[in-house]
């Protein structure tokens, strides 16, 4: 009969694991933060973070957003063919 009692433990971390956990974390956070940079300023050109980030901001037309929609989505296309190989 075989052993349930305890969890499994898989290897002990290392610092190399520490560093790689701490670089994901650190690559999402600005991702969020660019994100929602950018969502908020779409609502309002004038808060405190456009205005510090970009003083002559404005919004994105209808046309312009549509435009940034499509050329990333190609760009993606684009990558994902070129790792297919």
């Amino acid at each position: 009969m075989t052993r349930t009692s305890g969890p499994r433990r898989g290897a002990p971390r290392t610092g190399v694991d520490w560093f790689l956990t701490f670089l994901r974390v650190a690559a999402l956070t600005v991702i969020a933060v660019g994100l929602l940079a950018f969502i908020w300023q779409e609502i309002d050109t004038d808060n405190p973070f456009a205005r510090w980030a970009n003083p002559d901001a404005t919004g994105l037309t209808g046309a312009q957003f549509r435009g940034l929609i499509i050329s990333g989505v190609a760009q993606g296309c684009m990558y994902g063919l070129i790792a297919l190989g």
